[in-house]
């Protein structure tokens, strides 16, 4: 059966979620703008979307016809193209800052550069930041959602339904463990604390996968779920405990709800072309904020709010010509030339992680 459905309610929620994520790198100028407190638990949002959504794409094509290689294949066509952008302007940065400064070694720039396009932490090698992905920050989500990736093709998708859960329910420990140690859930993007992004992906991942199992009822909460996501993500801050509590159970009970929304064609439209602007301006807000501040640096002291809103908007005209001009067919380029046809269930596009960046 061709499997053509697609989650407009969702895809909604995604834009929703990356849109705090580049209010949240905005406000990292220091601006009068008020601070998104919780937008970082956007990255724990889109884990658990990511789960539901490559479950819906992929589960029945892993279990009979697909390959795990080939299932990887398809995740690396996705990713990568943009990547690689993300990596290049954020590597033309610290070009820039290098040239004024001469504090910076060329070829720790150009190998930082390519270990991130392709998904590789590129440490201390950049000494200028503290990031994992020294020239985009944010890939540091995308490195543990390949890494679950990987477990979902060749372990998570054989489990029974009751190892599921049982694995799902221990992976919550890790979510309190981890909110314990950092007071929060703000962590995984240092190189120090790479490691404690596992906590952050495992649960909200399984979570997901979990709830493809489970039949949505049909509504017409689509906009209301919407304006409860920003609320959270925006509003003010709710502490420790509150952070927990989103993501083990506010957040699936969100993807859950709106797999049963029903929306009409012009609302569906625009929520279609939020969730297919959300992962470009995921990868290229952050080292945007960063080329900006190499530019312009005496402007970028003295004008904050200004530099705020053209980041913001820069952002996301760029985001859409990338995604237009370059990423969707460079994408259908690399998947007519390098991949064979091997099932007629077509897959669907998902929104890879996000990120709460390195602040």
């Amino acid at each position: 059966m061709l499997k053509t459905k697609r989650y407009e309610a969702l895809d909604g929620l995604r834009g929703v979620a990356a849109l705090s994520i580049l209010w949240l790198h905005v406000d990292l100028f220091g601006t009068t703008i008020p601070k998104p407190a919780n937008a970082h638990l956007g990255v724990d949002f889109f884990f658990c979307l990511s789960g539901f959504v490559i479950a819906y794409a992929y589960q029945d094509r892993l279990s009979s016809s697909m390959s795990a290689l080939r299932f990887l294949q398809e995740r690396a066509i996705r990713l990568i193209p943009l990547t690689i952008v993300g990596a290049a302007i954020g590597g033309g940065a610290f070009l820039i800052h290098a040239l004024r400064n001469h504090d910076l070694a060329l070829p720790n720039i150009l190998v930082a550069t390519g270990l991130n396009a392709f998904l590789l932490p590129s440490g201390q090698m950049i000494p200028l930041t503290k990031a994992a992905f020294s020239t985009d920050s944010p890939l540091w989500s995308l490195f543990w959602e390949v890494i679950v990736n990987i477990a979902f093709a060749l372990i998570i998708i054989r489990l029974t339904v009751f190892r599921l859960i049982a694995l799902t329910i221990a992976s919550a420990g890790l979510v309190i463990w981890m909110a314990i140690h950092f007071k929060g859930l703000d962590g995984g993007y240092l190189h120090e604390d790479l490691c404690w992004g596992a906590c952050r992906v495992l649960f909200p991942f399984l979570c997901g996968v979990l709830l493809h199992k489970i039949p949505p009822v049909e509504n017409n909460l689509a906009i209301p779920i919407g304006i409860i996501l920003a609320g959270v993500l925006l509003g003010p801050e709710i502490g420790m405990m509150g952070e927990v509590m989103t993501v083990l159970f506010v957040f699936p009970l969100l993807v859950w709800i709106c797999a049963g929304s029903v929306v009409g064609p012009r609302i569906g439209a625009a929520f279609v072309w939020l969730g297919r602007l959300s992962f470009p301006l995921y990868i290229i807000n952050y080292p945007i904020r960063e080329t900006i501040i190499a530019i312009a640096p005496k402007f970028s002291a003295s004008h904050l709010t200004y530099d705020a809103v053209i980041e913001a908007v820069f952002s996301i005209s760029l985001a859409w010509v990338v995604l237009t001009v370059y990423d969707e067919p460079i994408r259908a380029w690399l998947r007519k030339n390098l991949l064979r046809p091997t099932s007629k269930t077509r897959p669907i596009e998902s929104l890879a992680g996000a990120s709460s960046g390195g602040h």
